[in-house]
């Protein structure tokens, strides 16, 4: 499984998945769109480029306790 299908799948199953810091969260919209959203101004980018197989992301990561694990 790619980094890509490992992260939405993160998503879907409501895992919050962040990019770099809990600053920048990855989400899927209303579309089916999945995007990298800066919290504190609601700003937002596609997880991938146009084509959908290279990452906008630098250092995906999701939370689990207290424990960071990285994509």
């Amino acid at each position: 499984m790619s980094r890509i299908e490992k992260i939405k799948t993160l998503v879907d199953c409501g895992v919050k998945v962040y990019d770099n810091n809990i600053g920048y969260e990855i989400k899927k919209d209303k579309l089916g769109q999945y995007l990298i959203t800066y919290k504190p101004n609601g700003y937002c980018i596609g997880l991938t480029d146009q084509t959908g197989t290279h990452l906008n992301a630098g250092n995906p990561f999701y939370m689990n306790g207290n424990e960071v694990v990285y994509l």
